[in-house]
Parts: structure tokens; C-alpha cells; sequence
């Protein structure tokens, strides 16, 4: 939420303007007349963009769209007015003050596409992981059963030679994988 404070500035009659806490006067405005306040009205703009304008002293004449108003709901093209001699905010000011919003809701798809490529890229990598730890180990086990049992030899080196090709073939898999 932000709030833009629009008043008078006492020491030299421009149009003050407080947003975020920071006070600036505009030069493009003139005088401003002495029957607008020195904080005369706020816009508060919601996180979804609407703005509403509130009278900041009940002294205070404030006018949308030539009605007098103590809160009113504005939009883009409202005619505001301040103070007894009716002094006008321009559209053009509210333009550069308030902040600019776009709907990325039509992002949420895109978002959740990227999320769902990311998981299955993990799950995909978790097995080619276990495609080229297995052989490793079952080459590991083969070795030790020659060692335990030498009648095997010939089997458990069979064994070695297949579970090296199943990991060169989890190698090339994963240095092809996009």
C-alpha cells in the first residue's frame, strides 16, 4: 500500500506532495492558492491499485468530479479540486506520482511450467545417478566375492565387464542429457 499526501507548501505557495515520507514541491503548478491546506488530501493505492482520496481536515473543500467529497473511490480521468477557489491536481501529476501495476497473473502458468520442468530435470537426474552408482557397486562386490571365493572368478569378472558397460552407458546418458 502507498499513500500520496498533496497540499500546500506554507513557505512557497507550490503544490506540495509527500510520497513514501518524502516531501518535493512542483514548480510546474504555480501558485497555489491559500484556501488548500498544507496537507489536504491523501491517496492511498492498494495493492491491487485502486485508489481512494480522503479529505485530511474536515476544513479542507475537496471536490471529484465537481462533488464535494470527504472519501471518495478515484480512478484514471477524475476531475480532483482543492480548496474554496477549486485549484485543480492534473491528471498528468497523478500519472507521475502513483505507481505503475501490471497483472502477471498470465505469468502463474509459465511459473508453474518451470517448476514442474525443474522437478521432473531432478527426478531425471536422481536416476541417472543410481544408473551409474549401481554398477559401481555391484563391480565392488564381484571383486570382493573373487577375492573370498576364487571358483567365481570367471563369473564375477563377467559380472565386472557388464556392470563397466552399463556405467559407461550412465555416463554417456547423462553427458547427452539436455
Amino acid at each position: 500500500m502507498k499513500v500520496v499526501t498533496i497540499g500546500r507548501d506554507n513557505d512557497t505557495n507550490k503544490l506540495r506532495v509527500i510520497v513514501d515520507g518524502k516531501a518535493m514541491t512542483s514548480p510546474n503548478y504555480g501558485i497555489v492558492p491559500k484556501s488548500v491546506g498544507r496537507e489536504h488530501v491523501s491517496i492511498t493505492i492498494d495493492d491491487n491499485g485502486e485508489m481512494t482520496l480522503r479529505n485530511l481536515n474536515i476544513e479542507n473543500d475537496t471536490y471529484v468530479n465537481g462533488r464535494g467529497v470527504e472519501t471518495k473511490q478515484i480512478k484514471k480521468g477524475d476531475c480532483i479540486e482543492l480548496g474554496q477557489d477549486r485549484f485543480r491536481i492534473k491528471q498528468e501529476m497523478l500519472d507521475v506520482l502513483l505507481p505503475k501495476y501490471a497483472d502477471i497473473r498470465p505469468l502463474k502458468n509459465v511459473i508453474d511450467k518451470y517448476k514442474r520442468d525443474v522437478n521432473r530435470i531432478n527426478d531425471r537426474q536422481k536416476r541417472l545417478n543410481v544408473l551409474s552408482t549401481i554398477p559401481f557397486g555391484i563391480s565392488l562386490l564381484a571383486g570382493t566375492a573373487i577375492v573370498i571365493i576364487p571358483d567365481i572368478a570367471p563369473i564375477a569378472s563377467g559380472v565386472t565387464i557388464l556392470s563397466a558397460i552399463v556405467w559407461l552407458y550412465g555416463l554417456y546418458i547423462r553427458m547427452t542429457d539436455n
